[in-house]
């Protein structure tokens, strides 16, 4: 670089600019009556270490929002104010925000975006002084390429992909990284076995070779990246004079080091957060991040934002009490500002089909009653499995839903396809696009012809990526005469796509016509298949002219295709036009004005694993359900079932401790419940929390087996002769003690007699036919918590298909 790193702090030290037209675009003072007292703190806070514990509903969006149009106010560049958010929707919703406020010119200065979208644009910048062998036009891996890629170094390393799993040892890889650990740093005695370290290392040999990183590569070579080399550290420290970051609870090990090192020559570092709306432990979110930021930071700042303007009085305060149980949080209570509302609707239903078709009677109801949209309804499950049954109610009565998590555009064959055109286009080191499109569409190029340029490509060493090899004379000789002449038009057709300097959108339409996918679409002989493949690559050529318009360089492809392959689900919603399905974990940072939440029972709210894996677990189950709960505008059903199948049997279930503990702000239908030892029931709990797995109580409050609440044997329907039961007056309960449904006739029974439980202890090692190889941690009765491949699953031993190895 010609100019020194010394003249570049000179010149930033000296920049005062004069003040630009922009920036009274519009004068922010107006829209401060708009903020509370305490919200106007925040934005207004000169600077240094800032925590704002912002609670759900609180209005944090306007506060960064306008904390970055006030430092512009204040003669700040925008070029050295970094935005960093937790998903693509925040950013772009930030940046709408910010044009309004000082003009689409003055936002494109400013870096905003998510943790990968700012890597990113560091690495391409970046990269090749980390002297790893990766360039500029590195491909960027999206979940699916990842499987593919471990899937190969697995098979490259002689081992069963039925033992190692790709998406368990990608999980296992994933665990090192966000911790910033190297494959070479890793001891044998710090993993269950050896060949993860081999698996990992081999992995990201893999990608080098390809010149592709995963998502977790983004951010750990970025911290690479400024520990390995002062100069860049230093100088991207002098640019972000401000630096603000969202969703601070939810960030890892590496992301805080990231934000560290970056502030740590200005210190002007702000973040927002709730640590009590942590919920992405799985994701390697690391929540006791958010709560030692005072010990980061001894001269930290702590400003609270409590006002929520999204739910009523009656929801807040159940939300409130249920999340004063947790000990690890900041003490922080929601105010409501909006009146107390509607009480929450508790409904104790008798199975799961009851459950189902309670919630599209009550969205007919209130649609027709409050003149609602589809999109105002909510159905916030714990897991997917969950779905099946709301999906084939609102099918049969003809209401309009979209399972948030479902097949993504881009995952779509055409769209795969025609993306790894522009990917080899980008980035001819990337085999895994190559081998995708060397026979698509068929021109004779199978598995045989691939096997031969592989060969030949890594026969003695020879070290040549997969276009290299195909561009050598010699390999194509050993082709036959069909597949050779194929071949060479493939390579022209590349060549010379690849000379053309074109915007994204033209660039597609020139490769899907020139590539022959077009003619292969158009001979489809299913009219309805051809249409539909039509318009999804028609809507992948708009997406490409969308970036056009928004870009500073329309012909910018790997700017194209990092925006695609960091492209999420949640940011594709449509709302306003169907029921919205979706577990809680994907609800977080929406709003509806009617949540149901199916399923409060223990063992699935809160789920199974985190019952048995003590106290933190739960914890989070809670920040989980109270997450849930500050998701609901003005209407909130709690919905719980006295027994729900599986597979023939019929299993009753305890309703969730978590109802227990707001049971003063649910309006429970009397008749619907029986007496239960309210206190009796929450001392059980309490000696379960406190004890974890290794005490559990004799009875445990998660019933798997035994008997229904009817009294018949678990997967019997209670004798024909047993009156049903009346419903009883109104009692202070809260347990419906109904009959388990009959099973259908067609359903067999289940055998009288079980097999004895495979006896394990801790240590021992077993095969699972889905999962491969696990390792036994703990055992209690005939539950056994197992390690496979770095994910902690727990099992019943009477039942699971579990084999016990040597």
């Amino acid at each position: 670089m010609p100019t020194s790193f010394k003249n570049y702090s000179q010149l930033f030290r000296s920049f005062k600019p004069d003040p630009p037209s922009w920036l009274w675009h519009n004068d922010l003072r107006r829209y401060f009556p708009m903020l509370n007292p305490n919200q106007k703190r925040a934005v207004e806070h000169p600077g240094g270490p800032t925590l704002v514990l912002a609670g759900a509903g609180a209005g944090k969006t306007s506060v960064l929002t306008q904390r970055v149009a006030r430092l512009c106010q204040r003669g700040i560049s925008p070029s050295r104010i970094l935005v960093v958010t937790f998903t693509n929707k925040a950013a772009k919703e930030m940046k709408e925000r910010l044009a309004k406020l000082l003009g689409k010119d003055v936002v494109k200065e400013i870096w905003a975006g998510t943790f990968h979208s700012i890597c990113g644009r560091i690495l391409r910048q970046e990269i090749e002084n980390l002297d790893l062998g990766y360039n500029k036009k590195f491909a960027i891996y999206d979940p699916r390429d990842q499987e593919k890629a471990m899937d190969r170094v697995i098979r490259s390393l002689n081992l069963d992909p039925k033992d190692y799993k790709p998406s368990q040892m990608l999980q296992v890889v994933g665990k090192f990284k966000n911790s910033g650990i190297h494959p070479d740093a890793i001891s044998p005695r710090e993993v269950e076995d050896p060949f993860q370290i081999r698996v990992y290392r081999q992995y990201q040999q893999f990608l080098r070779t390809n010149n592709a990183m995963d998502f977790d590569d983004m951010l750990f070579l970025t911290l690479q990246l400024l520990q390995e080399q002062p100069e860049v550290l230093e100088r991207l420290q002098e640019r972000f004079e401000h630096i603000l970051v969202d969703e601070y609870q939810d960030t890892n090990s590496v992301q805080f080091e990231l934000i560290k090192n970056l502030a740590d020559h200005w210190r002007n570092v702000f973040v927002v957060g709730d640590v009590d709306q942590s919920i992405y432990s799985f994701r390697h979110a690391n929540f006791r991040i958010i709560l030692r930021f005072q010990q980061d930071y001894p001269d930290a700042t702590i400003l609270k934002l409590e006002e929520n303007y999204r739910s009523t009085g009656r929801i807040l305060e159940a939300a409130n009490q249920l999340i004063s149980k947790n000990k690890e949080r900041f003490e922080k209570t929601l105010i409501a500002t909006r009146g107390p509302g509607e009480p929450i609707r508790f409904h104790a239903a008798q199975h799961e089909d009851d459950e189902a078709s309670f919630i599209v009677k009550q969205i007919q109801r209130l649609k027709e009653q409050d003149n609602l949209n589809w999109g105002d309804f909510a159905i916030l499950y714990r897991t997917n499995s969950q779905s099946r049954l709301f999906e084939q109610k609102l099918v049969g009565a003809n209401m309009p839903y979209h399972v948030v998590g479902g097949f993504r555009f881009y995952d779509r064959r055409e769209i795969k396809d025609l993306l790894g055109y522009l990917q080899v286009l980008s980035n001819p080191q990337d085999s895994l696009s190559l081998r995708r499109i060397l026979n698509v569409p068929k021109r004779g190029l199978g598995p045989k012809a691939l096997e031969t340029l592989e060969t030949f490509a890594t026969f003695e060493g020879r070290g040549l990526t997969l276009w290299q090899a195909i561009q050598e004379e010699s390999v194509s000789c050993q082709l036959g005469g069909k597949a050779q002449e194929s071949l060479q038009e493939f390579t022209q057709i590349m060549k010379r796509l690849s000379q053309l300097v074109l915007p994204v959108g033209e660039l597609l339409e020139r490769v899907y016509v020139e590539s022959g996918y077009k003619a292969e679409i158009e001979a489809e002989t299913d009219e309805k298949i051809r249409q539909n493949r039509h318009e999804n690559v028609q809507a992948l050529i708009q997406a490409a002219i969308d970036y056009e318009d928004k870009s500073k360089d329309p012909t910018n492809l790997l700017g194209f295709l990092e925006e695609v392959a960091l492209f999420s689900d949640s940011d594709s919603r449509q709302e306003g036009k169907s029921i919205m399905l979706m577990t809680v974990h994907s609800a977080k940072g929406l709003e509806f004005p009617v949540v149901f939440i199916p399923g409060v029972e223990e063992g699935i709210f809160p789920h199974v694993r985190s019952v048995y894996e003590g106290e933190t677990a739960i914890e989070e189950e809670r920040r989980l359900m109270y997450v849930a709960l500050t998701r609901a505008r003005n209407h909130l059903f709690l919905i719980h079932c006295a027994a729900r199948r599986n597979k023939r049997a019929s299993i009753s279930n305890r309703l969730s401790r978590f109802m227990v503990e707001i049971h003063d702000h649910l309006k429970i239908p009397g008749t619907l419940m029986v007496a239960v030892r309210q206190h009796e029931y929450e001392q059980r709990v309490k000696k379960m929390n406190n004890k974890g797995f290794a005490d559990l109580p004799d009875e445990n409050p998660l019933k798997i087996s035994g008997t229904s609440f009817s009294g018949a044997p678990m997967g019997r329907a209670p004798a024909a002769s047993a009156p049903r039961p009346q419903a009883p007056a109104a009692v202070p309960g809260l347990v419906r003690a109904t009959p388990a449904p009959k099973p259908p006739a067609s359903l067999p029974r289940p055998a009288a007699e079980r097999a004895e439980p495979l006896a394990l202890q801790a240590g021992d090692r077993v095969m699972h036919p889905q999962w491969g190889i696990g390792k036994v941690q703990k055992v209690i009765r005939t539950l056994a918590s197992i390690s496979f491949g770095g994910q902690t699953r727990t099992l019943d031993l009477s039942v699971a298909p579990l084999q016990k190895l040597g």
